[in-house]
């Protein structure tokens, strides 16, 4: 029954105002990347570092998980991911996980922290999902909280629930997994970015940095 290889190690910190929420690394895990959220491919990094304009978190193209912290801490980030343990030893996608045991720190993570808005990296790859792992682990918890109602009625400007008695924004991100490329253009918000924008290349990725930019805290 395969852990998490580190979730425990990275809580919540106390003063962050912005949660990212993912699912679980894909087992196995590539040993030669650096240990770490979205460390496998990189990814959501190359996405952030777009989003921000910066080559901190790339410097001379190599991964930097010093830095990947430290800009995680100027921007009052905290990232973790919903599952601890799952049954399969070996998974590439959300679908294919079973899941075991849902994250068991969250609940102290957050009431300890400061947070404000919340991000999922995946929202509609059905049960499996961070939002929908999200939602069963609040039904599990018997935490107290506003209904969250289908994905499409607040996609394109967040969510205020009041959980646990705190008003709290949820916000879908496109996932950063290149398998979402395929899923990516027949989605109604990345149509209309398409008629608005003249793209002729890389067109799911500029829609995915457009995204990010929307809803991330500013510079």
């Amino acid at each position: 029954m395969p852990t998490h290889p580190w979730l425990e190690f990275y809580p919540i910190t106390k003063d962050s105002k912005y949660l990212i929420i993912g699912t679980h690394p894909p087992i196995p895990y590539r040993t030669d990347n650096v240990q770490f959220y979205y460390g496998n491919m990189n990814e959501f990094w190359k996405l952030i570092s777009d989003v921000y304009s910066t080559k901190n978190i790339f410097p001379n193209s190599v991964y930097s998980l010093v830095n990947i912290i430290n800009f995680l801490n100027k921007y009052q980030f905290s990232i973790t991911d919903m599952v601890y343990k799952t049954e399969n030893t070996k998974f590439s996608t959300d679908s294919e996980m079973k899941v075991i045991e849902l994250n068991p720190f969250l609940k102290q993570w957050v009431n300890n922290s400061s947070i404000e808005e919340i991000f999922f990296t995946s929202f509609n790859s059905g049960k499996n999902s961070a939002l929908s792992l999200f939602k069963k682990w609040l039904k599990e918890e018997n935490i107290p909280h506003d209904k969250i109602p289908a994905v499409k009625n607040w996609l394109h400007n967040g969510l205020i629930v009041k959980i646990n008695n705190k008003k709290i924004r949820l916000i879908a991100l496109y996932s950063p997994s290149p398998t979402a490329r395929r899923g990516i253009p027949k989605s109604k918000p990345y149509i209309e970015w398409l008629i608005r924008n003249n793209c002729s290349s890389n067109c799911v990725d500029l829609f995915r940095i457009y995204w990010y930019k929307k809803f991330f805290p500013k510079k």
